[in-house]
């Protein structure tokens, strides 16, 4: 969806649907209809077809009320749907609040943290997170971009495939980010992180791996912007942030439980062969500890007798 598509998006949906509702939708359309208008919100939170199944109905008669009220499709509907009831525009809170106490002000961070899963939850499209989740175990090797607080989340994405011996790449400059973007092979899987969706290098990034024809999943909130637009995957996260922000906070948290997801629905398929991996480089890592622990001693010993 562009950006014109986007503001023609922006309207009063509930509207149109009472409105169609009542001037030429089918016996079948209605049902489907009364179906969204009696529980909303409930609706966002299905796929098509489970919106469909809950409406008696078949995915191809809910994409074609979708389609007769201008949309390209249920997901650019779902969306402006979610945009009029107001979903992502979840209770705000300045966790700078100099007149709260500590005790209120971390109930307030952990409610907040707390709802920001909740709506992960519930945006989560389960299709696209099985063909992600399969594009992932086909591929030899995975990018990894990001910048600032969405770069710590793809460096947690970096470790957990490292674990289980999945190539991945992440580097910390952005010209060498930029550089890897520009060696991208056709079919390469390469994994985003864009709170905002805006970031101009990321938008760069995505552009290059667009060009050579690369597959990229973006982490990024549910709104417009102009990464959702260029990936062949999205996989968001609520918009509950200001847009200027002291720190990421729920931000950060909403997407480390999608990579979290991700990764342990990889895993899931393949739960023989990583379990070995990870209790190998489990061992490796006890080994090491165990060695630094031994010449840490050495070294006190010889300290004390001098």
């Amino acid at each position: 969806m562009n950006k014109s598509e986007y503001d023609k998006a922006m309207r009063k949906v509930t509207a149109e649907l009472r409105n169609y509702l009542s001037e030429q939708a089918t016996e079948t359309e209605k049902q489907m209809i009364t179906t969204i208008l009696r529980q909303p919100k409930k609706a966002i939170e299905m796929n098509v077809r489970q919106l469909s199944a809950s409406g008696y109905c078949s995915s191809a008669t809910l994409v074609r009320i979708c389609q007769k009220l201008g949309f390209k499709g249920y997901s650019d509907f779902r969306l402006a749907l979610c945009e009029e009831i107001g979903y992502q525009n979840s209770r705000r809170f300045s966790n700078y609040d100099e007149k709260l106490d500590s005790i209120t002000m971390v109930s307030e961070i952990l409610k907040e943290s707390i709802n920001a899963l909740r709506q992960v939850w519930k945006l989560m499209d389960y299709d696209i997170l099985d063909t992600v989740v399969t594009r992932l175990s086909k591929s030899s090797l995975v990018h990894l971009y990001g910048i600032g607080a969405s770069y710590l989340v793809m460096e947690d994405f970096m470790q957990k495939l490292t674990r289980i011996q999945k190539p991945a790449l992440l580097f910390h400059d952005l010209h060498l980010q930029l550089v890897d973007a520009g060696n991208v092979k056709t079919g390469e899987l390469c994994f985003m992180a864009s709170y905002t969706g805006q970031t101009e290098e990321m938008i760069r990034l995505a552009r290059m791996v667009h060009e050579n024809r690369g597959v990229l999943v973006v982490i990024t909130q549910y709104s417009f912007n102009e990464l959702s637009r260029l990936a062949d995957y999205v996989l968001y996260v609520p918009r509950i942030e200001e847009e200027v922000r002291v720190g990421a906070g729920s931000s950060r948290i909403s997407m480390l439980a999608v990579v979290d997801i991700v990764y342990q629905r990889f895993l899931a398929s393949h739960y023989e062969e990583d379990y070995e991996r990870i209790l190998k480089s489990s061992q490796t890592l006890e080994k090491v500890k165990v060695e630094f622990d031994d010449r840490k001693k050495e070294e006190d010993i010889l300290t004390n007798d001098l």
